[in-house]
């Protein structure tokens, strides 16, 4: 409580519940370090992920993996700053079924293509809630919602590296890349088109080139 800077460094983590209040400065959470919880985060001066930091919602010590942590004033993800982003039920509810961010204040973003802010992809098994498969179909695409908040400044897709290795599930030549709609920012799973979507491709390029080459002909030529 008071005017100050909360520090979390080395291996330590600072676990939140629904009934943390924190009255503080800036809250910069240092290499190494995780920030994890459920509930809302309030510090004034707001928080920044950066330099080898971690968010990750939910309480792994506890066993929960999945969870929705709110933020009520500003955050900063930074370069080298990591979310890790867990999924049991891909197909599910925000918080529910896979983690989720909610700021009420800007999120500004400032890492960089040589830095970037990673975000770490982990299967949860949704029967244990552990990690292990989730419930995942690599052949159906899928929109996650990873933060929600009231402005976002500075998004571009390059700024940030997305991390599978803790993703247990297959991908089946699918591929991950984030998107931002509106106030929020998103993970997105596009599958690999099946060989019958594939054909039609083909064959609607093949019409439409058709149809070019007939327009360029000239009556004599």
């Amino acid at each position: 409580t008071g005017a100050g800077t909360l520090q979390l460094s080395g291996p330590t983590a600072f676990t939140l519940t629904p009934a943390t209040t924190l009255t503080a400065g800036l809250v910069q959470v240092v290499a190494g370090a995780t920030l994890s919880g459920r509930g809302t985060f309030s510090p004034p001066g707001g928080v920044t992920i950066a330099g080898g930091s971690t968010v990750l919602p939910g309480n792994q010590y506890a066993g929960e993996y999945v969870s929705s942590l709110s933020f009520g004033t500003p955050v900063t993800f930074g370069t080298g700053g990591i979310y890790g982003f867990s999924v049991a039920t891909a197909s599910g509810v925000a918080g529910v079924d896979y983690s989720t961010v909610n700021v009420t204040g800007a999120l500004t973003i400032t890492s960089t293509p040589v830095s970037p802010f990673v975000i770490s992809v982990i299967s949860i098994d949704p029967s244990s809630g552990n990690p292990g498969m989730a419930n995942f179909n690599s052949s159906l695409p899928y929109t996650w919602t990873l933060v929600t908040a009231s402005s976002i400044a500075g998004f571009s897709s390059s700024d940030f590296s997305i991390n599978t290795s803790s993703f247990q599930n297959v991908f089946g030549g699918g591929v991950f890349s984030l998107g931002e709609v509106g106030n929020t920012l998103t993970l997105n799973f596009t599958p690999v088109p099946e060989p019958s979507t594939w054909m039609l491709m083909v064959a609607g390029l093949a019409v439409a080139g058709a149809r070019i080459r007939r327009r360029g002909k000239r009556p004599g030529g």
